[in-house]
C-alpha cells in the first residue's frame, strides 16, 4: 500500500515500473487503514496493459467480482477523493501519515526491546524489518489468551497483534509467567 513504508509518490515506483516491463498489471490498493475508514471497503484496482479489448475484459470481470461481494458501497469512500483532490487536505494527510508511521516505528522499537528482555532475542529481531501495522508475536495460543484477558493487549490466538494500538509506556508483559498479585 503506498504510504506505508515512506511516502505515496516514493512507495509507487515499484507499480511503475511494473507497468513499464509487464504488458499488463493488476494493481489493488486499500485505503481504509491509511484514511482510518476501518469497516470501510475503500481502495481501488487499478489495470494497466496496452490491449483495449483485453482491459475491456477485465473491467467486466472487475465489475461482475465486485457485484458479487458487495451489497453496499462504502459509506466514506468519498472522503478518500476528496482528500486526494485537495492540496491543502493532501498535504494534511501526508503530515498525518507520517507522524503515524514515525510513532508505529517507534512503538516498533520499544517492542523490539521490551521482547528482547524478555528472552526472546531472535524472534524479536524480525520485527525490526516490518514496516506494516501487523507483527507476528513470539508467544504461544495461551500466551496470547493471558495477554488479552489479564493485560488488555488485543492480540489474535496465531501471535498477530496490531501496533498501532500499544503506546510506547505500554507494558509487554511476559506472558510466560502468571502474573503475581
Amino acid at each position: 500500500m503506498p504510504g506505508a513504508r515512506r511516502r505515496p509518490r516514493a512507495d509507487l515506483r515499484a507499480h511503475r515500473i511494473l507497468a513499464e516491463l509487464l504488458a499488463e498489471v493488476l494493481i489493488a490498493v486499500s485505503c481504509s487503514k491509511n484514511f482510518d475508514l476501518h469497516g470501510d471497503r475503500t481502495g481501488c484496482v487499478m489495470v494497466v496493459g496496452s490491449s483495449g479489448r483485453a482491459l475491456r475484459h477485465d473491467e467486466t470481470a472487475l465489475q461482475n467480482a465486485v457485484r458479487t461481494l458487495y451489497s453496499m458501497p462504502p459509506r466514506l469512500g468519498a472522503v478518500v477523493a476528496t482528500v486526494l483532490e485537495d492540496e491543502r487536505l493532501w498535504a494534511a494527510w501526508l503530515g498525518e501519515l507520517d507522524g503515524m508511521r514515525h510513532r508505529i516505528s517507534a512503538n516498533r522499537a520499544d517492542l523490539v526491546a521490551r521482547l528482547r528482555a524478555l528472552g526472546h532475542g531472535e524472534q524479536a529481531t524480525s520485527l525490526v524489518r516490518h514496516k506494516g501495522m501487523f507483527s507476528m508475536l513470539p508467544f504461544t495460543p495461551d500466551q496470547m489468551r493471558r495477554l488479552r484477558g489479564q493485560f488488555g493487549i488485543y492480540g489474535t490466538t496465531s501471535r498477530r497483534i496490531h501496533r498501532g494500538c500499544l503506546r510506547a509506556p505500554d507494558p509487554i508483559p511476559d506472558a510466560r509467567h502468571r502474573r503475581r498479585p
